[in-house]
């Protein structure tokens, strides 16, 4: 059992590079979980309505080049653009995304919403801070 705990560590740490919400602008997923098991879920979908979407067999790979990969399939309702009603994801911890469905290859690039959100919040107090700290008012930022 205790040999065990240093790999679990290291899947814990490897995971935690691809938790937390992304998107690229027309669809959204949430990834979580813990102990090296990851749960994403679709959670906005320009493209189909998001109660069509699940996704199995979720799998982080072994790192292979220094990079490691988050693979997950997503299934949804065959039509006539994809008659198996599945796509391959194939994801870095960078936002990289490759996939597969129908027989096309293609690539996506999603961002970190959360890490936009949390940089917003921290440049604002920046701002409070200093006018704070040089008399207020002024030349801080405007709402819109």
């Amino acid at each position: 059992f205790l040999g065990m705990l240093p790999l679990r560590v290291a899947a814990m740490a490897a995971s935690a590079g691809f938790q937390g919400d992304w998107s690229d602008g027309s669809r959204q997923i949430s990834i979580s979980g813990e102990d090296g098991e990851l749960v994403v879920q679709f959670t906005h979908s320009q493209s189909r309505p998001v109660a069509d979407l699940s996704v199995a067999n979720v799998k982080l790979t072994p790192p292979r080049g220094g990079k490691r990969y988050l693979e997950f399939d997503v299934l949804f309702p065959p039509d006539q653009s994809n008659p198996q009603g599945k796509a391959h994801w194939k994801m870095d911890s960078g936002g990289r995304v490759e996939t597969l469905a129908a027989g096309q290859r293609g690539e996506i690039r999603m961002n970190r919403t959360e890490a936009c959100e949390s940089a917003e919040d921290e440049e604002e107090e920046g701002d409070e801070e200093y006018e704070s700290a040089n008399g207020g008012g002024g030349g801080g930022k405007q709402e819109e």
